[in-house]
């Protein structure tokens, strides 16, 4: 289902909710304004624009980026494997899966 096929469910539906997976902070502020419930970073690091990226790169710099960026929660997962990494990604308006 594509991105314009949920929006159109959710409009016939404002109770549906949405995530969107993100890999960069420019997908995440995107999706945010597009009305998804949930932003993911779930594919920091996994596709072409964000080859290389870690999430925990320079203190969760993406995160944090992501979090300021938009209205709604952020879902931090995707290469969050460690019980360090997730004491150190807890962050504002965040759940760590």
């Amino acid at each position: 289902m594509n991105i314009l096929s949920k929006m159109e469910r959710k409009n016939k539906d404002p109770d549906q909710l949405l995530m969107a997976d993100c890999s960069t902070v420019e997908e995440a502020v995107h999706a945010d304004e597009l009305g998804f419930d949930f932003i993911g970073t779930t594919m920091v690091g996994y596709t072409e624009q964000s080859r290389g990226d870690k999430i925990e790169e320079n203190d969760f710099e993406i995160l944090r980026k992501i979090i300021a960026g938009v209205k709604n929660k952020v879902i931090a997962e995707g290469n969050i494997n460690t019980p360090e990494k997730a004491r150190c990604s807890r962050l504002r308006r965040g759940i760590i899966m």
